[in-house]
């Protein structure tokens, strides 16, 4: 630490340099492991990965997957690996060419603590240095960890594991201060991970670095190196255990074991076999809840002084009440299966309640739009899936559920459609055929010209046709869904954009069902609530009057959901009548349609579909025939 100090002093009073007064930026992520650092790694080296250096260079990794672990085993001399000065030297050739910022990443720098850092620290002398440390849920990822050295031949069961896992590094409550008394002038950033939002860290890892970082448009590159599920890890478990009586050789051993990851990973064992999370066991609770209190206290001595800054919910790495007291080998989830989706209006929830709908048990209870939950209505029922809309109900009242999903939209998306669908929430304005007449006929004209009527044109002519001001709520509206998303960091984050482009990857994987990539099929009753199922259109709605009017309000909270501050409009604007015009005059037609029906309806609850056989009992025969095959029993 003393040489990192003095050669640093030296350099920030002199001036002078390996790049004549100019440093190089060092950007050293240090993992730990299970915080979504290979899911980083790959996001780098898609952008920003080269064989040589660049302005903004993440070393291409001769092997050992998309890290710096080579480097790093090959600088500490572990692994069979002799030792060298391999991390100086991609220092070295960044500080030789036009590289201003150096981006190394491995799990492997966590491996410097408690006693390894010298290496480090004689190598990195000189560069302008920013330690990132990326966290996540302790609980979590405790038992992450078992799973992920099952996957590498670990012998050990759940029951022997304890010890060995709450030992390693990352999850130490000095962890982060570690790095921060080593690298006393150096930058160090927390990021901690949202597991209900992986959409989030690449941006996290953007504002903590200003090193912009995409997020990954396919769903299967947004969360990589999943964790195994408590049958997957299980069965794993039990080869490699009984590996030895079958004599494969170590080549033999990695092809066989892909082969069983490869099996796990596939649709059609997902369709056989339900993804149950691992559920930690009682005797990890007491030491993890301990450590979990530990590194938030240190964290925030860290923050307080001025030595790191924390990127995401620091309140969030205790997550003991929710992954604890499940005996191993039970189901995680609680008896009940249940499913929350909530949102603002026309942000997709009727579309994903009728695509989840589709995946859910036979004995499922819908409830469809309730103000609150009410247990007697629910008691003695099977499986629950509940849609609610955030503002004039209680979502509160359903947090018991263990599935909770929140769908976000673009808020100028959501301004379109709300403003063409508003007509259909006033059953006076729909039996007035003039001030229909009004609307329809103004549409019309902007359909045949997008640029002559702005949308401001088209709520102010609601707001006077319904006497109701509608302006006014619309940012109050995208507040209140901030600060409830905020406010409840155990939902899980799902894109409106995600789901009319049929990417269900990520939330498949968090409600351990596999949704097909079609469109959902939304009931004949509730149809007229889809318009498009598109995202974007507003580009063809919205005029500069719009744009200048809207964006003050918006820009903030957009920021916040994670949408770009673009505003660019469509350069030749097109509107179909059947997303303007006609959708308004069909919307009419069912509204008094309802409106007559009205005094027949029912408050019978949606009909379910005929019972068939349960998720473990279509996959027990897979799952013999699978591990037969492997073992050359078959």
């Amino acid at each position: 630490m003393l040489k990192y100090k003095k050669q640093n002093e030296a350099y920030a009073t002199s001036g002078q340099g390996p790049r004549g007064g100019q440093r190089l930026k060092l950007v050293l992520h240090v993992g730990p492991h299970k915080t979504g650092t290979t899911s980083l790694q790959k996001a780098l080296l898609s952008q920003y990965g080269s064989a040589t250096p660049q302005k903004i260079w993440y070393p291409k990794p001769k092997k050992s997957g998309p890290g710096h672990a080579l480097a790093v085993w090959t600088m500490l001399g572990r692994k069979g690996h002799a030792q060298a000065p391999a991390i100086g030297q991609l220092i070295e050739r960044a500080e030789q060419s036009d590289c201003d910022v150096l981006v190394l990443s491995s799990e492997g720098l966590a491996a410097t603590y408690p006693k390894a850092i010298e290496p480090l620290l004689e190598q990195i002398t000189g560069a302008d240095l920013h330690v990132v440390v990326t966290l996540s849920t302790l609980g979590r990822r405790a038992i992450s960890i078992w799973q992920e050295m099952v996957k590498h031949r670990s012998l050990l069961s759940l029951e022997e594991a304890r010890d060995v896992v709450l030992k390693r590094p990352g999850l130490a409550p000095d962890f982060v201060r570690y790095f921060a008394e080593n690298f006393p002038s150096a930058k160090v950033s927390v990021i901690i991970a949202d597991r209900n939002s992986p959409e989030s860290l690449y941006k996290l890892f953007g504002e903590a670095t200003g090193i912009p970082l995409s997020t990954p448009s396919e769903p299967r590159e947004l969360v990589a190196n999943r964790s195994l599920g408590l049958i997957e890890a299980n069965l794993l478990s039990a080869f490699n255990a009984n590996i030895v009586n079958v004599n494969l050789t170590e080549d033999k051993y990695h092809e066989a074991r892909k082969l069983l990851r490869s099996k796990f990973e596939s649709g059609e064992w997902r369709a056989a076999v339900p993804l149950i999370p691992l559920p930690l066991p009682d005797d990890w609770v007491a030491p993890l809840k301990r450590m979990s209190a530990e590194t938030i206290a240190d964290l925030r001595a860290l923050k307080a002084q001025g030595r790191i800054e924390i990127f995401g919910n620091i309140e969030s790495l205790d997550d003991l009440n929710r992954v604890s007291g499940q005996p191993v080998g039970a189901p995680a989830a609680v008896a009940q299966q249940s499913v929350l989706i909530a949102g603002l209006a026309k942000s997709g929830t009727t579309a994903l309640f009728y695509k989840i709908k589709e995946v859910m048990p036979t004995d499922t209870y819908s409830l469809f739009e309730p103000k609150k939950f009410d247990a007697t209505e629910t008691a003695g029922k099977g499986s629950l899936l509940a849609k609610v809309l955030l503002i004039g109900t209680e979502p509160e009242t359903f947090a018991h559920f263990n599935k909770k999903i929140l769908i976000v939209r673009d808020p100028r998306d959501r301004i379109v459609s709300g403003a063409l669908y508003r007509v259909f929430n006033n059953p006076e304005l729909c039996n007035n055929e003039s001030k229909v007449a009004e609307i329809v006929n103004t549409l019309r004209r902007k359909e045949a010209d997008p640029r002559s009527v702005s949308m401001l044109d088209l709520i102010r002519l609601s707001d006077r046709l319904t006497e109701r001001e509608q302006l006014p709520t619309v940012a109050d509206a995208v507040r209140q869904f901030v600060d409830f998303r905020n406010a409840h960091p155990d939902f899980f984050t799902y894109r409106y954009e995600d789901l009319v482009r049929g990417k269900f990857d990520a939330l498949s994987h968090y409600l351990g069902m596999e949704l097909s990539d079609e469109k959902p099929s939304v009931a004949a009753e509730v149809n007229r609530v889809s318009r498009k199922q598109d995202s974007g259109d507003w580009q063809h709605w919205f005029v500069p009057e719009d744009v200048a009017y809207f964006r003050p309000l918006l820009e903030s909270y957009m920021r916040e959901l994670g949408y770009d501050d673009d505003w660019v409009l469509a350069s030749e604007p097109r509107i179909a009548p059947e997303h303007g015009s006609g959708y308004v005059t069909q919307i009419v037609k069912d509204r008094i349609a309802f409106d007559a029906m009205r005094s027949r309806k029912t408050k019978e609850p949606m009909p379910t579909r005929a019972k068939r056989r349960g998720p473990f009992a279509r996959g027990a025969a897979y799952c013999r025939g699978a591990l037969r095959k492997l073992t050359g029993r078959a």
